[in-house]
């Protein structure tokens, strides 16, 4: 769970500065480099709720273990 935690905060960086990078760049960045960091945004997305879903897992795990 550990683990998890620490991907979730890793991934949850990584999304928060391109959703600034891309917010930075909205009115000035060609359409091009819009989209590959609304790919990338997406992506981050996709990747947050894989790991949110493997933590709660665990967490669910974790207490029926504990009884």
């Amino acid at each position: 769970m550990k683990d998890a935690d620490k991907e979730l905060t890793r991934l949850t960086r990584q999304r928060n500065r391109v959703e600034q990078e891309l917010a930075d760049k909205a009115g000035t960045a060609d359409h091009t480099e819009l989209r590959a960091l609304g790919d990338r945004l997406a992506e981050l997305d996709a990747a947050v709720d894989r790991v949110e879903e493997q933590w709660l897992a665990l967490a669910e795990e974790a207490e029926v273990a504990k009884g």
